[in-house]
């Protein structure tokens, strides 16, 4: 959604649409093209409710006993115009290649954006 505006007003123009956030600098006093970034996030708790072994411990076999912080996947979805972002966060020590092959390809499905 673009928007046209005259500068000069203020120095900075935020505007909300369904709950997204745009922002543009307004530096002089002309008519100006403002293109919307739009954003969105999310978090949710991946915690097992079963005790669950351990990594980071070689060659020691250890169990989990109890939860001291929750484990929890944010996601942050950036889009201007055409353009497209989403970053992902697991609070995991590592992942298989298999699982964020199919992790991009479900993200992709869902979103329509491309795989990269």
């Amino acid at each position: 959604m673009e928007k046209l505006l005259y500068e000069g007003a203020c120095s900075l123009i935020i505007s909300t649409y369904n709950d997204f956030y745009s922002w543009a600098p307004i530096p002089s006093r002309r008519k100006v093209s403002i293109m919307s970034l739009r954003a969105g996030v999310g978090t949710v708790d991946i915690t097992p409710e079963e005790l669950t072994p351990l990594s980071g411990y070689p060659r020691v076999k250890r169990i989990s006993t109890g939860v001291h912080d929750p484990l929890q996947v944010s996601a942050l979805h950036l889009r201007n115009g055409s353009s497209a972002l989403i970053l992902v966060s697991i609070d995991l020590l590592c992942l298989d290649p298999t699982t964020v092959r199919s992790f991009r390809r479900s993200i992709s499905d869902q979103t329509g954006l491309k795989e990269e």
